[in-house]
């Protein structure tokens, strides 16, 4: 491929987790495009892949939080509910 474009939601019933990724939007961001381009880009091809990559998305938010040195931030971790893919187009 020589683009993917890919949106997401991040879902949550947390409003302290909700706000912590609004003030953290650049931080959460590089993560994010970090993660996504260590994965290998035939898992986009199927459902199994696109699966994995939305797992590893949760993943890293879980250990990014988890690893903060805020305690209310590490309480946080667990609120990740799930990563749902709004949009992926594959060029």
């Amino acid at each position: 491929f020589k683009q993917v474009q890919v949106s997401f939601r991040i879902f949550t019933y947390s409003p302290a987790l909700t706000d912590y990724l609004v003030k953290n939007d650049p931080l959460i961001r590089h993560h994010i495009l970090n993660t996504l381009s260590l994965q290998d880009s035939k898992l986009f091809l199927s459902r199994k892949g696109r699966e994995k990559t939305q797992a590893a998305l949760k993943d890293m938010l879980v250990k990014l939080l988890a690893n903060s040195k805020n305690k209310e931030e590490q309480k946080l971790s667990n609120k990740v509910e799930a990563v749902y893919f709004s949009n992926f187009i594959l060029q």
